[in-house]
C-alpha cells in the first residue's frame, strides 16, 4: 500500500462506520407507531379502488371477456369511468332537479269560498272503460262535471274489457269512503245502493258526448234534464271533457279529485309500500343514490294498439294482428309501416334501447332498476337489457308466491302496485306514452317527488340506428342524449298547443293551475314569472300526439 493511501486509511475506516450507524438507524422506520398509522391509512383509502377493479375484472371474464378485442376492453373501462362522473354535467344531476323542489301541489281542500252544491238537482251516472288509469282520468272528470252542473255525483262503475278482464268494483281498488267523504264540499257522492226511490222510477237519461266537449256542450246537452231530477248517463268518458279553455276552480277539482280524494284503498297501499322499501333495501345495498323505474310498453295490447311491431318471427307478428282485430277492430289497419312509426318516434323503446337511454343518461350499471308493465313481448331485446343493466327487479321477484297470490285474477290491482312502485321511484322513466306514463308525471311533479324523464323518441331512433352498425361512441352519444333530454331537470309547464295536436292533459301537466311556488298562493310565483325555459318542455310528448 502506497504510503498517500495509509494515511488517508483513517479517514476511510471513520466514512465506514458512519455509513453502518446510519444503515441502522435508517432501518429502524418501522418501529415508529406514526408509520404504521400512514400505512394503514393508505391500505384503506385504496381498498375500494382496488375491490372495485377486482370485480370489474370479474364481471368482464365472466361475460366472456377473453373472447373480446381489445377495443371492446377499452371501450368497457372508458364506460365504467364514464359512467361514475360523466364529462360535462355535475354528479347526481340525474337523480334530481332542485328546480323542482321548491314547488308543490297546492289543492289539497276545497276553498272557503267554494259553492258546493247545496240543493243538487239530477244525478250523473259514469261507466269507465279501459285500464285503471283510464278509468281514473274518467272518475275525475265526472267529478268535475258534477260540480259544474250541480249535480249528484253516482259512484263511477268499472266496466270490464276485453283486455284487462277485471271485474273488480271501485271499493276493491279504491278509498270509497274518503273519496266521498274527501269531495264533500264539491261534490255530493252517493252510493247507487242509497239513491232515492224516486231517481230509479224512471230510465236514465243517455248522451252521447264528442271527444275533447267543452263545458258549454255538457250545459247546453245536459243541464235541463238534470234539473229535471233525472239520471244522466253519458255513453262514454273518454277524454269527454277539454283540457284547455276550462276555468281554473274546475282544473283544481279535477286536480283534487286526481291527487288527493281518489285514493288506493289500504290493502293496495299497504303492498305498494312493501314494495318501495324493498327497492329501496336494494339500493342501499348496492350502494346507489335510489332505485330508476322504468315503465316498458312492450305488452300485446300497447303494441297491437299501437300498430308497432318487434324484430321478431312471421307468427309473432301474425297473432299481434290477430290480436288488434280482434280487440281493437275498428282502430286496427292492416299493413301498417312499423318502420315508419317508429322512424316518426310513435313506437316505444325496446328494452335494449331503453338500456341504450339509461347509458347515455349516465345512470351506472349498477343502478337498481324496477320494471313496470305485463310481460314483454319476444324481440323486446329484455335480455340485452339484462346483460347491461343486471339489477332488474318486478313485482314478481320482489314477492314471493303467497304475496302474489293475492293479486291473481286482479290486473287492475297489479297494476296499482306497478304505479305506487313508480311513483315512489328515484327516477322515473317512460318509454311510451299512456295514461300511466301521464298520471304518473303529473303526480311526481304534483308531490315534488323527483325526475320524470321521458325520452324524445323519433331524436333516440335516429340516434341509434346512426351508431348500430358502428363502435358506440359512448361519450359522443351521452352527451347528445343529455342535451337533448336536458329539459327534464327543468319545471315542465303545460302551454297551449297547436290546434291539430292533441290538447295536454292536466293530469300529465298539472302546472300552473294545481302548483304553486312554496311560500306562494295559487297563481302567485309561476314559473312563467321567474323565467323558466319552456321551449323543449312537452316535445317528447308533441312526438306522440302527430
Amino acid at each position: 500500500m502506497s504510503a498517500d493511501m495509509e494515511s488517508k486509511l483513517p479517514q476511510i475506516q471513520q466514512i465506514r462506520r458512519m455509513g453502518r450507524v446510519r444503515g441502522v438507524s435508517g432501518l429502524s422506520w418501522y418501529r415508529s407507531p406514526r408509520t404504521w398509522l400512514l400505512i394503514v391509512a393508505l391500505v384503506w383509502a385504496l381498498l375500494p379502488v382496488t375491490l372495485q377493479l377486482i370485480s370489474r375484472f370479474s364481471r368482464f371474464k365472466s361475460s366472456g371477456g377473453a373472447r373480446n378485442t381489445l377495443s371492446t376492453k377499452v371501450n368497457t373501462y372508458i364506460a365504467n369511468s364514464y359512467l361514475t362522473k360523466g364529462p360535462t354535467w355535475p354528479a347526481g344531476v340525474w337523480w334530481e332537479s332542485k328546480k323542482q323542489k321548491d314547488w308543490q301541489g297546492c289543492v289539497a281542500r276545497a276553498s272557503s269560498t267554494s259553492n258546493a252544491v247545496k240543493a243538487p238537482k239530477g244525478f250523473l251516472k259514469v261507466k269507465c272503460n279501459g285500464g285503471i288509469n283510464q278509468q281514473r282520468q274518467q272518475i275525475c272528470d265526472a267529478v268535475a262535471l258534477a260540480h259544474y252542473l250541480e249535480a249528484v255525483l253516482i259512484v263511477p262503475q268499472l266496466t270490464k274489457s276485453l283486455v284487462w278482464k277485471d271485474d273488480d268494483p271501485f271499493a276493491k281498488i279504491f278509498d270509497l269512503d274518503f273519496f266521498i267523504e274527501e269531495l264533500r264540499k264539491d261534490v255530493l257522492v252517493v252510493r247507487e245502493e242509497d239513491l232515492p226511490r224516486v231517481a230509479t222510477f224512471r230510465a236514465p237519461y243517455e248522451v252521447d258526448p264528442p271527444v275533447q266537449s267543452t263545458l258549454d256542450w255538457w250545459d247546453a246537452n245536459t243541464r235541463i234534464k238534470l234539473a229535471a231530477g233525472l239520471i244522466v248517463r253519458p255513453i262514454s268518458m273518454t277524454d269527454r271533457l277539454h283540457f284547455e279553455n276550462v276555468p281554473d276552480k274546475i282544473q283544481q277539482l279535477r286536480c283534487r279529485a286526481c291527487f288527493h280524494a281518489l285514493r288506493w284503498n289500504k290493502s293496495v297501499l299497504n303492498w305498494g309500500d312493501t314494495l318501495v322499501r324493498r327497492m329501496m333495501k336494494n339500493a342501499n345495498h348496492l350502494h346507489s343514490q335510489g332505485y330508476v323505474a322504468l315503465h316498458l310498453r312492450l305488452e300485446k295490447d300497447s303494441l297491437s294498439h299501437s300498430g308497432c311491431r318487434l324484430k321478431q318471427p312471421a307468427d309473432g307478428r301474425d297473432d299481434l294482428d290477430e290480436f288488434s282485430k280482434k280487440v281493437w277492430k275498428h282502430q286496427f289497419t292492416a299493413g301498417t309501416n312499423s318502420e315508419q312509426k317508429r322512424a316518426e318516434g310513435h313506437c316505444p323503446l325496446t328494452a335494449a334501447e331503453a338500456g341504450r337511454f339509461l347509458e347515455g343518461l349516465g345512470y351506472p350499471f349498477s343502478t337498481p332498476i324496477y320494471i313496470a308493465g305485463g310481460r314483454p313481448s319476444s324481440g323486446s331485446g329484455l335480455e340485452k337489457l339484462q346483460k347491461k343493466y343486471p339489477n332488474l327487479f318486478t313485482k314478481d321477484s320482489l314477492l314471493n308466491d303467497h304475496e302474489m297470490g293475492k293479486f291473481l285474477g286482479h290486473p287492475s290491482m297489479l297494476a296499482a302496485l306497478d304505479y305506487l312502485a313508480c311513483r315512489n321511484a328515484t327516477v322515473f322513466v317512460s318509454t311510451h306514452g299512456g295514461n300511466m306514463a301521464d298520471f304518473l308525471t303529473g303526480e311526481r311533479t304534483y308531490l315534488g317527488k323527483g325526475l320524470s324523464i321521458s325520452p324524445h323518441k323519433q331524436f333516440l331512433t335516429r340516434l341509434f340506428d346512426q351508431y348500430e352498425d358502428r363502435s358506440w361512441n359512448l361519450r359522443k352519444v351521452s352527451e347528445a342524449i343529455r342535451s337533448h333530454h336536458a329539459d327534464a331537470l327543468q319545471l315542465q309547464t303545460r302551454k297551449f298547443r297547436d290546434p291539430s295536436l292533441k290538447a295536454m292533459s292536466l293530469y300529465r301537466m298539472p302546472l300552473p293551475a294545481c302548483v304553486c311556488k312554496k311560500g306562494y298562493p295559487l297563481g302567485k310565483g309561476h314559473p312563467k314569472v321567474e323565467g323558466v325555459d319552456h321551449s323543449k318542455a312537452n316535445s317528447a310528448k308533441e312526438d306522440e300526439d302527430r
